[in-house]
């Protein structure tokens, strides 16, 4: 019988065999019992998460029929009255993924470790800043 950190580590894989699960499910270790749930909870957020992904993304998938390539806008500021606005738009590829909402939900520490990432898998990039003098 696997130890519990045996169980964990192969929980940690992309890929959990099927006699795995049934193993732990019949393990009658209170610690197994948990290794399992925190499992399931964790495979129900991530299907969660792909179809929320998938909803977001409907409307590139229909232009991706049509167009070669997509550019998504997000901007940040007052407005040209009250101050800058500075807007951006990249272009990424069909594979690219990321479980955002909204860019103005992550932190500064996220969007510091997420920038040269979309940067790196970017096709374009453009940014623009507007003021009232502009």
């Amino acid at each position: 019988m696997p130890t519990l950190n045996e169980y964990k580590a192969l929980l940690a894989a992309d890929e959990v065999a099927p006699a795995i699960l049934a193993a732990l499910k019949e393990d009658s270790r209170i610690g197994a019992g948990k290794l399992l749930a925190a499992y399931q909870r964790r495979q129900a957020h991530q299907a969660a998460e792909e179809v929320a992904l998938r909803y977001r993304s409907r409307y590139e998938r229909q232009l991706w029929g049509t167009y070669e390539y997509v550019a998504g806008l997000d901007e940040v500021g007052r407005g040209p009255l009250a101050g800058p606005v500075v807007t951006a738009a990249v272009i990424l590829p069909h594979h690219f993924q990321w479980p955002v909402n909204d860019s103005k939900q992550l932190t500064a520490h996220e969007r510091n470790v997420l920038y040269p990432h979309i940067l790196t898998e970017a096709i374009a990039v453009g940014i623009g800043v507007a003021d009232n003098r502009t």
